[in-house]
C-alpha cells in the first residue's frame, strides 16, 4: 500500500499533535486533556484505544485501568459501565469527576479542522475485523487521512 502524506486542510506544517491530549495539565486520555489541548492550539489529538468486554472503544493507554484510574483490572475484562464508574483523575483531586472517555465522546469534542490519531492498543481490533463506523476498517496500518480525521496505527506498546 502506498504511503500518503498527512495533510490537514487550512493548517500549515509542522502540525502540533497533543499526545494523549495535554497530559501535563490534565490526566492523560481524558476529555479534560483533549479540551485543554484544543484550547492550547493542537492541530491533532492522539489517543490510544482499547476494547471493553462489551465491545466499546475507550481512550486509555494501558491494557489495565490500574495506573490512570482508581480501579484495577484489565480493560478487556471490564464492561463500559464498569469502566465509566471509575475516576480517571490520575489521583488528582481537581479532576475527580473525569472518566475514561469513549472514542465517540472524544470525536464529539473535535472541530472539523482538528485531526485525530488513533493508536489501536490490542489485537482485539484485528480479531474483530477492524474498527466500526465512523472510523472504518483498520488493518495493521492505515495511511493518514485529514478529511476522515484519522491516522490509525496498530501497536502493542
Amino acid at each position: 500500500m502506498a504511503q500518503r502524506r498527512l495533510e490537514i486542510p487550512g493548517k500549515q506544517k509542522p502540525y502540533l499533535m497533543a499526545h494523549r491530549g495535554n497530559r501535563t495539565a490534565c490526566p492523560e486520555n481524558t476529555l479534560a486533556a483533549f479540551r485543554r489541548a484544543l484550547e492550547d492550539g493542537a492541530d491533532m489529538i492522539e489517543t490510544d484505544l482499547h476494547v471493553t468486554a462489551d465491545g466499546a472503544l475507550v481512550c486509555i493507554h494501558d491494557a489495565t485501568v490500574d495506573r490512570t484510574t482508581d480501579g484495577s483490572g484489565r480493560v478487556a475484562d471490564m464492561t463500559l459501565a464498569e469502566i465509566k464508574a471509575l475516576s480517571a483523575s490520575y489521583r488528582r483531586a481537581e479532576f475527580a469527576g473525569e472518566r475514561v472517555p469513549t472514542l465517540a465522546e472524544a470525536l464529539a469534542l473535535l472541530p472539523a479542522d482538528v485531526g485525530i490519531a488513533l493508536e489501536l492498543k490490542a489485537d482485539a481490533f484485528l480479531d474483530a475485523g477492524g474498527l466500526p463506523p465512523p472510523c472504518g476498517r483498520a488493518g495493521r496500518r492505515r495511511p493518514a487521512r485529514a478529511g476522515g480525521r484519522a491516522l490509525l496505527q496498530h501497536g502493542a506498546n
